[in-house]
């Protein structure tokens, strides 16, 4: 008798096995059939039905991480934020190394204005799981941090992301040449020029890398350089005027600079003598309309030493060049700070002073 009760014992709990093994199967179909429906109407952009799809997803699996995801994101889709948050930090409890909610995290955090919670979101995400090709992911979540630190200002934790992500950057000019983009705004021209050759060897051609060398270079005032990429930049690009413009006054300063390489001691000597004319012009002028005693000093410097700065005195004696320079910067900084911005010649002037105070 015992034995036929366990028996039968045992086949009730087959048979009660095989029912709510085959109700679960049922109850995870209608799940999976409620999710893709959900994602459809997401991916048609209708956040609406994909939430009502969701939900109902979720009322047959409440545990699928993948349904509470889209979900957050489709709320997000509709915007409703603060739900799509709650989900979104219910799952990165559950899960915190998990890559795509902590990026969902990262941008409500950096849309809300909050930058420190967003880069540290960020960050996660960059050391979280991808099932798909993590190294795009991650490289491609970097540039977006970056981007978002150059864009609230935080220029040397930009660069600190920039120089992180240099060592796993592809080939790819384009990829490059946004890289090199965001060294520029975070304000390190040099990398940024470098970032731009690298692109420019996978891509001569590559318009936006030639413009971005061009704007790189001229920045730091490497004139020759400016001249070549922006030259080329302009023969690709006719309707970029601003880029054409600095073209015009990088090739000017090239055509001026008297401290170039390779010039011989009569031009260094001509190139001087019209520095100093033009300069001299520029002060007067200035002094007409706002006389100052540093203006005046000036004046004096330059009548003390009408005798060294000569053309032949410039030929024969580099140290003639040297103060004569001097003071053709020492005008065009004195006069762009009482008379306003210049133009033409004496825009270069100022320019090539700059180069000039920037070599030390």
């Amino acid at each position: 008798m015992l034995a036929s009760l366990g028996s039968l014992a045992v086949v009730l709990f087959f048979l009660t096995s095989v029912v709510v093994g085959r109700h679960h199967a049922a109850w995870e179909a209608l799940g999976r059939e409620w999710f893709a429906r959900g994602d459809a109407a997401l991916a048609a952009g209708r956040p609406e039905e994909a939430q009502m799809a969701l939900r109902t997803a979720l009322v047959y699996d409440r545990e699928s991480p993948r349904y509470h995801f889209r979900l957050a994101q489709a709320l997000l889709a509709g915007g409703r934020t603060a739900e799509a948050r709650s989900y979104l930090r219910g799952l990165a409890e559950r899960q915190p190394g998990a890559g795509p909610v902590q990026v969902e995290l990262a941008r409500l955090a950096a849309r809300s204005g909050d930058t420190n919670a967003a880069a540290a979101h960020y960050r996660a995400a960059i050391q979280g799981l991808w099932e798909e090709d993590p190294e795009a992911r991650r490289l491609q979540l970097r540039l977006e941090l970056a981007q978002m630190l150059v864009e609230d200002g935080a220029a040397l934790e930009a660069q600190s992301e920039l120089v992180a992500a240099e060592a796993r950057l592809p080939a790819d000019p384009a990829i490059r040449t946004r890289v090199a983009e965001l060294f520029r705004r975070a304000g390190d021209e040099r990398r940024a020029l470098e970032e731009f050759r690298t692109a420019l060897r996978g891509n001569p051609g590559y318009a936006p890398a030639l413009l971005g060398a061009g704007r790189a270079a001229f920045a730091l005032r490497e004139w020759r350089a400016a001249v070549t990429h922006l030259r080329r930049a302009v023969r690709l690009l006719p309707g970029e005027r601003a880029a054409a413009e600095l073209l015009e006054v990088a090739e000017a300063a090239v055509a001026a600079d008297p401290f170039l390489e390779r010039l011989t001691s009569a031009e260094r000597a001509r190139r001087t003598a019209r520095a100093v004319k033009v300069s001299l012009a520029r002060l007067t002028a200035c002094l007409a309309r706002s006389p100052a005693p540093e203006l005046e000093a000036l004046r004096s410097r330059a009548q003390s030493l009408e005798a060294d700065i000569t053309p032949s005195q410039l030929r024969r004696r580099p140290e003639s060049l040297e103060r004569a320079m001097d003071l053709v910067f020492a005008i065009e900084t004195r006069t762009a700070e009482k008379c306003g911005a210049p133009e033409g010649e004496d825009r270069v002037l100022l320019l090539l002073g700059g180069s000039r105070e920037a070599q030390g």
